[in-house]
């Protein structure tokens, strides 16, 4: 993907989003994943990505910083989603990760944020 933004000579303008739609926590459902890169000038791209704008959504969110093992990112879901609930609000089946900052797999200094979709 970034071979591609080079190519065309396109500019980035934030940060990565993993965009999940119809995950529900149930690991036995099959679930749609896209990886974003957001860029300034889509306009001049020609190539095999989709291009487009994201909607805002009504989400709860909480920072994550360390390394995404299963245990850190499990406890960072968890705890948006318990809030949710305790909340009695409804989930959509759409969740963002926004990665601020990315140093390695086991790094402290990584940081994203955990968005999960309401109704």
């Amino acid at each position: 993907m970034m071979a591609e933004i080079e190519r065309y000579g396109l500019s980035t303008a934030g940060p990565w989003l993993f965009i999940s739609y119809g995950r529900d926590g149930d690991t036995s459902r099959k679930f749609r994943h896209d990886y974003c890169v957001p860029v300034s000038n889509p306009e001049r791209y020609r190539g095999a990505f989709q291009v487009r704008t994201l909607d805002p959504f009504p989400c709860f969110f909480t920072l994550h910083t360390g390394m995404p093992s299963e245990e850190n990112l499990r406890a960072g879901y968890g705890g948006v989603a318990e809030a949710i609930t305790q909340a009695g609000r409804e989930f959509s089946g759409e969740s963002r990760e926004v990665w601020h900052g990315w140093t390695s797999a086991d790094s402290t200094a990584n940081a994203f944020e955990i968005q999960i979709g309401v109704k």
